[in-house]
């Protein structure tokens, strides 16, 4: 499942370059198919505008998916218990129809090291049921 993004055309790589190394921090793989691309970022989303090249790196995420629903979700870490998910459109040019999503979805820290702190089988399936709303919403 560790397959590049880019890869330069065997005939036409006269300089015998690499290809650029670009691959998601984690894939969601259900029966060999992906069925969730999610990223890791450092910087607060709900408290800074996301960069336009973060934009671009879940945007060819999404679009590289075979899925009826191409979607790359960012994770990213906040305090704010107000931060809410995002989703941006990727958009045809030409027609304006969508063609994929980039999800920017809240980390809450607080409740994270919350979770951390308990103990036992309720604490295990607290974590579990807080790791499957990171991977796939609510």
């Amino acid at each position: 499942m560790k397959r590049r993004l880019f890869a330069y055309d065997y005939a036409n790589n006269p300089r015998n370059c690499s290809p650029p190394k670009l691959r998601p921090d984690f894939l969601v793989v259900r029966d060999e198919r992906v069925v969730e691309v999610l990223d890791a970022k450092y910087r607060d989303l709900w408290e800074k505008n996301l960069p336009r090249e973060m934009l671009y790196q879940l945007a060819l995420y999404a679009m590289g998916q075979e899925n009826v629903e191409r979607r790359a979700t960012i994770l990213y870490p906040t305090l704010d218990g107000a931060a809410r998910q995002q989703v941006i459109l990727v958009k045809d040019p030409l027609r304006g129809t969508a063609k994929a999503q980039v999800v920017l979805r809240p980390v809450n820290l607080l409740i994270l090291e919350l979770l951390l702190g308990r103990k036992g089988i309720e604490g295990q399936r607290n974590r579990a049921a807080f790791a499957q709303q990171l991977a796939f919403g609510t």
